[in-house]
């Protein structure tokens, strides 16, 4: 997997080998964090903890990791992309590009569709809206693996379909999406 890494030694040298070179890096900031103690806990150098040392030795070392998702990105990024950046791939959360955006629910049912079909949509109140979509509707649940099936079927390396909610809090209040 092109994330994992493997990280040992031997008598004379420490070894850094991935499934990628995106692999490899991660198993470097890995090392840097167990064996070292370095900490990034948010973008900048405010939120940087590198313990200064005189010398590194370094013991019998084995670390493998394979993590469980091909696709691992970090959210809440500083406002600056390069600070933001850097502080996600030293938590190794700068996977590979997968196919996210929010507002994705309305690609899954068109808006358009409420006045023939008003029950895919959110009950908020006494009303259907197509603010959100009513999730526990078994309908709802065919449309959106119909619509993750044509994207593979358009994109069959994509290692992700969106099945973002919309930006808001106006969830389905119907009685089954309240249970």
């Amino acid at each position: 997997p092109p994330l994992a890494y493997h990280v040992w030694r031997d008598d004379t040298a420490l070894y850094f080998s991935g499934g990628s070179d995106q692999g490899v890096i991660n198993g470097v900031y890995a090392f840097l964090e167990v064996e070292l103690g370095c900490r990034w806990y948010v973008p900048g150098p405010l939120g940087e903890h590198i313990p200064k040392r005189e010398t590194v030795a370094v013991g019998s070392l084995n670390m493998q990791k394979t993590p469980d998702f091909e696709s691992i990105t970090g959210f809440g990024r500083d406002s600056d992309t390069e600070l933001g950046d850097l502080w996600a791939r030293r938590n190794r959360l700068d996977g590979f590009p997968m196919h996210f955006h929010s507002h994705n629910w309305h690609n899954i049912v068109p808006p358009d569709m409420i006045d023939e079909n008003p029950e895919l949509f959110g009950l908020l109140g006494a009303k259907r809206t197509t603010i959100q979509l009513c999730t526990t509707n078994p309908e709802v649940v065919d449309f959106a693996a119909d619509a993750a099936r044509r994207y593979f079927d358009k994109n069959p390396d994509a290692p992700s379909f969106s099945l973002s909610p919309n930006d808001n809090m106006s969830f389905c209040q119907c009685e089954n999406c309240r249970a």
